[in-house]
């Protein structure tokens, strides 16, 4: 029997559910290059450092640190209209595979985890990073290489910074910390299965980003990249969920492709909210690894959406 207090639950259960659903994908703007201004790398990991100024990790850069690049974002249409290059910030140690980097306003202090020894260092933004590393999670003791961290974001309003690993038999581990450096949470994430077919010269399939939001929630990036012996007919297939750690929702999802006629093939590992606009809705910005654009055929993509909250 249908009765107003069924209806009234019903209501209130299909609200709670909206609420918790995905966030909305205003507008997606097309990739873009800046090959005359922005050199050749391996990026994969930015943040924002304040007045449109962004540092950037490069996981094969000559040593360990950071780039600073200038990025002009137009705060409508989400386009970016010029990068421009500010130079390195080297901590004169030896790259240790970079791949993730945020920045801790209150302190001014930004982190880098890397994927050689596994561990996250803090920096200041001269590019000089402190002698111990922070304390590494138990699910991490024993991951390295491309199964090690791969992911640093940090939110100032929940004031904590989470980090994970690419891929450990599609199970992915979220590992929070308070912004002191102390070990926090840590929740398990499962990865999409693998939609490839055939036997691929390279492979790579994992999460390559986080991006922490103000409810507390978090915006995983997975991709997967998939390269044929003939690199014709690569391709490379992300998909942005977010998550609250109970479930995980699909946002939104492209593919780029390597074929004779268009080279647009985008491996993105860096992401981080570029600006914030009205309403809690915020612009996305996301840099690819092109491998010092591998054969003269890789581009250093970078990529813009504009969203809102659902």
């Amino acid at each position: 029997m249908v009765t107003k207090k069924n209806i009234c639950v019903l209501l209130t259960f299909c609200l709670c559910w909206y609420g918790a659903s995905s966030q909305t994908v205003i507008k997606e703007n097309q990739q873009q290059q800046f090959f005359n201004t922005v050199p050749k790398g391996n990026y994969s990991g930015i943040v924002p450092i304040g007045n449109d100024r962004y540092a950037i990790v490069s996981d094969k850069s000559p040593e360990d640190g950071f780039f600073i690049f200038h990025i002009d974002i137009d705060s409508e249409s989400g386009v970016i209209r010029s990068i421009t290059n500010e130079g390195f910030r080297s901590s004169h140690y030896r790259n240790r595979d970079m791949e993730g980097i945020t920045y801790i306003p209150k302190t001014k202090q930004i982190l880098i985890c890397g994927e050689g020894d596994n561990n996250i260092y803090t920096y200041d933004l001269t590019g000089k990073h402190s002698e111990k590393p922070w304390t590494k999670g138990e699910k991490f003791r024993y991951l390295y290489g491309n199964y090690g961290l791969e992911s640093l974001t940090y939110n100032e309003k929940t004031d904590k910074v989470w980090t994970c690993n690419e891929n450990n038999r599609n199970m992915i581990y979220l590992q929070s910390y308070t912004s002191d450096g102390q070990l926090d949470s840590c929740y398990e994430y499962r990865l999409d299965p693998s939609s490839s077919k055939g036997y691929p010269m390279i492979y790579a399939h994992g999460v390559s980003e986080l991006c922490a939001l103000d409810d507390g929630r978090l915006l995983v990036l997975e991709r997967e990249f998939f390269v044929p012996s003939t690199k014709v007919g690569s391709w490379v297939e992300c998909k942005l969920y977010v998550t609250d750690f109970h479930s995980k929702k699909l946002v939104t999802s492209w593919k780029t492709e390597l074929t004779f006629l268009n080279y647009d093939i985008a491996n993105y590992e860096g992401m981080c909210i570029a600006r914030r606009l009205r309403n809690g809705t915020f612009i996305l910005l996301l840099c690819s690894d092109s491998q010092d654009q591998y054969g003269g055929v890789l581009k250093d993509w970078f990529k813009t959406f504009i969203i809102k909250p659902s």
